[in-house]
């Protein structure tokens, strides 16, 4: 079973990545490109803006330069 509600953090990452538009509190749809995984799987960027994320502390935190 997936948790469509739960989120991976971790260090060394270049880009921070959403595919759920829903979460993104704005958005900047001018912002475009393609992103690559290290096993060589390009996604297209059709924007990027801040998505705020509610930690288990019960505090809200805000992840800056979210790529949809």
């Amino acid at each position: 079973m997936v948790n469509e509600n739960r989120w991976y953090l971790g260090t060394g990452y270049s880009n921070h990545m959403s595919g759920k538009k829903e979460l993104f509190a704005k958005f900047d749809k001018s912002i475009r490109g393609e992103v690559k995984f290290g096993n060589n799987t390009v996604l297209p960027v059709f924007g990027k803006e801040k998505i705020a994320i509610n930690l288990r502390n019960g505090s809200t935190d805000i992840i800056f330069d979210v790529f949809y």
